[in-house]
């Protein structure tokens, strides 16, 4: 009891007043996502490969490498928000034209709910991108994207970047034979020394998505 007031007093007391005493009850626990090391490649002022767009935080990858140490999240947006912000200030100051183009009005009019139809394919996330990954799930959850594309016409931002996001995720996880950090290949358990090189997806030139190494 002792230990658990030490190592997580807050958690502790919050489930006591709730009448559960973690040290005594059972309780039932399920994995669940507290944070993204992958992103947006940025450089060393945050700044992307999209000329005036800055990227910081969890929106922004290769930060941290294969794993998040505790609390690094906090530094990184401090550090690469700064720096973010002082570099788009300078590019800001250096250019003229409208402040709100003309395309914003369309922008602002596309819908940004999530498609109540999207069940199948977050059990798919679930299964091939949590804690063990393996081809059999990423290979399916890649499938039951593209046939979600091929059967739904997508209006909503928000469901297309769930489907863009996923598919990334699973591609890069598909490339990286081997387990690595966070990332647990039950097929690849070992760490391989000829992936020590970052993960980069890209549209090529036919517009479809690919994962390589950098």
């Amino acid at each position: 009891q002792q230990d658990l007031r030490d190592k997580a007093p807050i958690t502790y007391q919050t489930f006591l007043d709730k009448g559960i005493d973690l040290s005594q009850d059972a309780i039932e626990i399920a994995p669940l996502v507290q944070s993204l090391n992958g992103g947006i490649k940025i450089d060393e002022n945050a700044a992307t490969t999209v000329p005036g767009l800055f990227a910081a935080g969890e929106a922004s990858g290769g930060v941290h490498g294969a794993d998040r140490p505790g609390g690094n999240n906090l530094a990184d947006s401090q550090v690469f928000g700064y720096r973010g912000g002082q570099a788009a200030a300078r590019f800001a100051v250096e250019r003229s034209g409208d402040l709100i183009p003309a395309e914003s009005g369309q922008i602002l009019s596309i819908d940004s709910g999530t498609d109540d139809k999207l069940e199948d394919i977050y059990s798919a996330i679930d299964a091939a991108l949590m804690v063990v990954r393996n081809k059999k799930h990423l290979d399916l959850l890649l499938n039951r994207i593209g046939s979600y594309r091929d059967s739904h016409d997508i209006r909503d931002v928000a469901t297309d970047n769930v489907l863009l996001v996923a598919e990334m995720i699973a591609k890069s996880a598909l490339l990286r034979e081997e387990s690595r950090g966070i990332h647990y290949r039950e097929d690849f358990p070992e760490t391989n020394k000829s992936y020590n090189r970052a993960t980069l997806v890209r549209r090529d030139d036919e517009g479809d998505m690919e994962a390589i190494f950098e």
